[in-house]
């Protein structure tokens, strides 16, 4: 189950997709207008301009670049080109990174931290510590371990420091790290928390991005791999179809990445409105989870209500997060809307508390 599945309901507010609130930039509506002029060509193959904007954004050569049809095409195709043995995820987490491995014979690991140790000591424990295997010799298929930096669902952030700690660790067991910063645009501080800066020097690290979430247009559908090694993108590369991205989301692209004050100004509106979100469903007697990026994550404690009915009923979606491994169905996340939406749902779901607690 993912957010966004308003066809067939009647939704007035969706709040079950964790996009920019200021809603798609002019430059960016622009530009898809004027490529719309333009679909009787095909797109550039090589995706040249793009590549070479998003080169000049984070300073990772535009050879080592990949872009795909949504970040789900690029993970898809991950999967494909190094077809691992095993994969480790740490919950909870994006749920499209199991649909990845649906099909194939990669065991999936879980690394739930049952003692809260932290991150890095159980990664030691589960992942580092086992015996050192030669895979070039004896051509076992490279281990991932995927980390989203913000999380989804919970929103916990990874400083770079943490990162790389854990990039360190893992190089040394020749284990791939996939970095999803698809969020990151839109966290509390994302010059602290992306690891581009560090990229150069690990081989073994994977970053991926997206348009989606920072730009609101997931209907146009744009992703990003950077790597260091060739081998790794050549991997995804040789996955990926021909002309997998359009004339309209790479123009749509090229606008978003001069949007650097529309981010910022979205960033002061996600912070500000988080904190009206969690203070207000805290004294409404639910557990919050604290988040920097925007979206939410809380629980319904009294596990009385099945508040994602009771909000359809009156035409606004929130994500259930019931289909998260480790997570059930009284377990909720909300994207950070504008004030105003924000209101009507605290409203909302304080009816419903009224009603049912």
């Amino acid at each position: 189950m993912h957010g966004g599945d308003i066809y067939g309901k009647k939704i007035n507010m969706d709040f079950s997709v964790n996009i920019n609130p200021l809603g798609p930039p002019d430059s960016v509506l622009e530009a898809i207008r004027n490529a719309a002029e333009r679909v009787d060509n095909y797109p550039d193959l090589k995706l040249r301009r793009l590549r070479a904007h998003l080169a000049a954004k984070t300073r990772i050569s535009a050879d080592n670049i990949l872009c795909g049809n949504g970040a789900s095409e690029l993970i898809m195709a991950l999967m494909n080109g190094v077809n691992p043995e095993r994969v480790y995820l740490i919950p909870p987490c994006f749920t499209g990174y199991e649909n990845s491995l649906r099909g194939r014979d990669t065991e999936l690991s879980w690394l739930v931290d049952k003692d809260g140790r932290g991150l890095l000591d159980l990664i030691k424990k589960e992942v580092a510590s086992g015996p050192l295997i030669d895979r070039k010799k004896d051509n076992i298929r490279q281990d991932i371990l995927i980390i989203t930096n913000p999380n989804n669902p919970d929103g916990r952030a990874y400083s770079r420091e943490e990162i790389k700690e854990l990039a360190d660790i893992l190089k040394s067991r020749d284990i791939i790290l996939v970095i999803d910063e698809c969020f990151i645009n839109l966290s509390d501080a994302p010059g602290e928390y992306s690891f581009i800066e560090y990229l150069r020097e690990y081989e073994n690290v994977i970053i991926l991005g997206a348009f989606t979430k920072s730009f609101a247009i997931p209907g146009v559908r744009l992703g990003y791999m950077l790597f260091q090694s060739t081998k790794l993108r050549d991997a995804v590369r040789n996955k990926l179809p021909e002309w997998n991205v359009s004339v309209i989301a790479e123009e749509a692209g090229l606008a978003a990445l001069g949007e650097d004050e529309y981010l910022k100004e979205a960033g002061r509106l996600i912070r500000r409105e988080r904190e009206y979100l969690e203070k207000s469903l805290t004294e409404l007697g639910f557990r919050t989870f604290l988040s920097k990026a925007n979206f939410l994550m809380f629980r319904d404690e009294s596990e009385q209500a099945d508040l994602f009915a009771e909000l359809l009923k009156r035409g606004t979606l929130i994500r259930r997060c019931s289909d998260y491994y480790g997570l059930d169905d009284y377990t909720y996340r909300v994207a950070v809307r504008t004030h105003s939406e924000n209101e009507k749902l605290i409203k909302q779901i304080n009816e419903i508390r009224r009603i049912k607690v």
